[in-house]
Parts: structure tokens; C-alpha cells; sequence
């Protein structure tokens, strides 16, 4: 992680949190993430934004401030989150990374053409990300030279900003997550159809390509494990009646739903566990033991020799 220590930083100019000018600025916000989030704008609720959804603020030419959502387990205080950050006074715009706590990408894009290296796209999708590691409180005077990352500037009138939330359309990813392949085939990934991420999306075979399609966690609970499409709230389910040839789908991951409780056993089996109390026998199989793309996997009576229903991980 690339943290600024602003006393590095010469000749530097007090923060101003709000100038009044008749000039303003328009910014739109952007969720791609997959849950709708809510916004807060200097540590005051702005409402909630529905995924793939955007809103847009009008602040004076000069405003200065923090854009976050406490999307993924953020605080509405600013702790936890990565926030865009904007010193209107000097044409600044800069991220700020929680070190410890990367819970949500950024990218912070000027609504304007990059010129020698002014009006970039600023972005933050991982932990070491160039960003500050805290909010600064006094900015360097502008100059005709390009700042140092991670304080970016865009010169000039009126210019407005696009906030993406979620460029990559998935919240960042636990560290410890995988690729789930059938039977040893690390060509071939359990994944989610189309990468859609929503409650009812098929769960397929797929050629591996390292997308967030495909990157899994497996978390361990007291007395069964839930597999989770890593940097989403959703898991892999086997529906409220499950049986020999029932289709695996995402759903909204619920600590309630029995129909989300596997256990991973050591040789390479998935088995469904329900409840806990029900007789069910039933185990993730590569259905027709068919690798072709697209096709859906689904439960069917566990047999330790059917290599249908051994699967394999590989760590990213």
C-alpha cells in the first residue's frame, strides 16, 4: 500500500470544507457493485443506490469533501471504506484506502479528456492501491506540473467527476479465495452464468478465465460450510427441494437457509447438509459428467467412486 505521509508533502495550503461560488460542478455516482449501496457524502446519508443504478450531486466549483458507501461492511463514520475525495479549491481529486479494511473498489473518472497526464482516471481495487491512507488536511499549491500519485488534478471550469463504485463489479475478494475445478481439470471452473449476479443465476462448468465469475470462498462454520461467490453476498444453493438432479443457482447468502449448507470433505467432495437433522445423501455433481461450457451442475446421491463429484481448488 502506498501511504503519503502529508508532511512530505511542501508548500501546503489549509483544507477548506465549503467555499459558496455560483459555479458548480456535477457529479455523478455510479454502483456496479452487486448489492445496492448507500451513499454518504462527508459523514451525512444520501440515500441508497440500487446496483447498476447512479445518482447525480451538484456541489459549488469549489467544494471540498468524502464520497463512500459503508457497502460490505464500512462504517458511516468513514472507517473501513475507500473514499473519493475532492479538493475543489486547487482541481484535486485523490482515493483514501483503509489499509487494514479494503471493502470496496473506486475509480474516480473526470468529465474530461486526459491531457500530459492531467484528468486521469484515478482507481483503487485492492489494498496497495496508490491512495492515501488517510483523509489530508492540506494541499499542496497547484502548480503547472503533475502532481504526485495519490493526489490527482483536472484543471479548468466547471469540470465534473464520475464515482464508480465497484469498477469491477464485485466487491474485492477475501485473500484466501479459489477456483473450484471438476475432478483435477484446472482448465474447467465452477462458475456463474453470464456474471450475473443475482438470486436464481444457473452455477455452471466453464473454461477458467479469472473472472469474479469464478473465484469462490469457502468459509467454514461451526457444523458446515457455505460456498461463497467471493466479493458478493451470494452462495451457492441447492433450492428448497433438493433431490437427484436439482440445478445448483446463486442466492443471497442467509445464515437461515438450510439449502446453503454444504460440507467439503477431504476427498474432494461437496456434500449438501441441510439442515443438519434430514437423511439427505446428495453431493455437487458435474452433471452427465459432461466439462462442456455452460453446463449446469447439480445434486445426486453421493458415491466416493463417481469422479463426477470430485472437485478441486486452486488458490488465486
Amino acid at each position: 500500500m502506498r501511504i503519503f505521509n502529508t508532511t512530505h508533502i511542501r508548500l501546503l495550503l489549509p483544507l477548506l470544507i465549503f467555499v459558496s461560488v455560483n459555479a458548480e460542478r456535477d457529479y455523478t455516482i455510479k454502483n456496479k457493485c452487486p448489492a445496492a449501496i448507500d451513499l454518504y457524502i462527508n459523514g451525512r446519508s444520501e440515500g441508497t443506490i440500487a446496483r447498476n443504478a447512479q445518482v447525480h450531486k451538484s456541489f459549488a466549483e469549489d467544494w471540498s469533501g468524502l464520497i463512500y458507501t459503508t457497502a460490505n461492511g464500512g462504517r458511516t463514520n468513514g472507517k473501513r471504506t475507500t473514499m473519493a475525495g475532492f479538493y475543489g479549491a486547487a482541481d484535486y481529486y485523490y482515493i483514501v484506502n483503509d489499509p487494514k479494511n479494503h471493502t470496496v473498489g473506486v475509480r474516480i473518472a473526470p468529465k474530461s479528456r486526459e491531457t500530459k497526464g492531467f484528468c486521469i482516471a484515478n482507481t483503487c481495487n485492492s489494498r496497495d492501491c496508490a491512495a492515501f491512507g488517510m483523509s489530508p488536511t492540506r494541499f499542496p499549491i497547484p502548480t503547472s506540473a503533475v502532481p504526485t500519485l495519490p493526489l490527482s488534478s483536472c484543471p479548468g471550469s466547471h469540470i465534473g467527476y464520475t464515482v464508480t463504485f465497484c469498477p469491477r463489479g464485485t466487491f474485492p475478494a477475501p485473500t484466501a479465495s479459489v477456483e473450484i475445478h471438476p475432478n483435477g481439470n484446472v482448465k474447467k471452473c465452477l462458475d456463474v452464468r453470464g456474471a450475473q449476479y443475482e438470486n436464481g443465476t444457473p452455477v455452471q462448468i466453464f473454461e477458467c478465465n479469472g473472472t469474479p465469475a469464478q473465484r469462490w470462498a469457502i468459509q467454514q462454520k461451526s457444523n458446515s460450510t457455505r460456498v461463497v461467490l467471493a466479493g458478493t453476498p451470494y452462495c451457492l444453493d441447492a433450492g428448497q427441494n433438493p433431490h437427484n438432479g436439482a440445478g445448483m443457482k446463486l442466492w443471497r447468502c442467509n445464515g437461515k437457509l438450510a439449502a446453503q449448507n454444504w460440507k467439503y470433505v477431504k476427498d474432494g467432495l461437496f456434500k449438501f447438509v441441510g439442515n443438519g437433522t434430514s437423511n439427505v445423501n446428495l453431493c455437487l455433481d458435474l452433471t452427465k459428467g459432461s466439462q462442456v461450457n455452460s453446463n449446469q451442475v447439480q445434486t445426486w446421491t453421493c458415491n466416493g467412486s463417481n469422479t463426477n463429484q470430485i472437485w478441486t481448488t486452486s488458490v488465486l
